[in-house]
């Protein structure tokens, strides 16, 4: 714990320093930026070069990391016209290879999410509403919060489960942005078919 809270604020101090983590507008003259995308994030350039119109920077990424994991992200500012401002934040994860980029209207939990398709070579889109998650009515949506216990910084997880119906109950999943519970589903097997387990201790330990 406290060992990822050093990074939090080590990371969170660094990026504040260089790239702005709230809506107040920035001078480009303080920010080391770049227009356009590479590396990990080489595949959203066209997506930020068609929202932002080519008037978009992208910070110098930092990594969390969290239960073994590494997780990059990057702010994106876009020119307001007085100044930039943040728009969003790309993210990749190195166990699965995985990239979003998240952006939408923080400040009342409206997440608009990004994911590359490399078949179609497209952007798959979906809209979160987390108005209504504690984390988000408590900090807000930023990679900086500090660690939630029982969650996890990006991705899926098994941690809660439906209510009691004849002596079984379904298991639940919810993934994760920032710490924020974006969607909570149920849980299924490679079947397709919703995973259950009996009622009373459950087998996530939460109970």
């Amino acid at each position: 714990m406290k060992k990822w809270l050093f990074w939090v604020y080590l990371c969170g101090a660094l990026s504040l320093h260089s790239c702005s983590d709230d809506n107040q507008s920035t001078t480009s003259s303080t920010l080391p930026m770049q227009r356009g995308t590479s590396g990990e994030f080489r595949d959203y350039d066209q997506l930020l070069l068609n929202m932002y119109n080519g008037r978009d920077s992208v910070c110098a990424s930092v990594t969390y990391r969290h239960n073994s994991v590494n997780y990059k992200v990057a702010n994106v500012l876009a020119d307001s016209g007085s100044g930039y401002t943040l728009r969003g934040y790309l993210m990749y994860e190195d166990r699965n290879n995985t990239t979003a980029y998240y952006t939408g209207d923080f400040r009342n939990g409206i997440i608009d999410e990004y994911v590359y398709n490399f078949s179609r070579q497209t952007y798959d889109s979906r809209q979160y509403d987390v108005s209504h998650d504690s984390i988000f009515q408590h900090d807000g949506f930023s990679p900086t919060i500090p660690e939630v216990q029982g969650r996890r910084f990006w991705g899926w997880e098994y941690n809660m489960h439906g209510p009691c119906v004849n002596g079984t109950r379904t298991i639940t999943k919810t993934y994760y942005v920032c710490w924020v519970g974006v969607n909570t589903v149920d849980a299924t097997d490679e079947n397709g078919d919703v995973l259950t387990e009996p009622c009373g201790p459950s087998v996530l330990g939460d109970d």
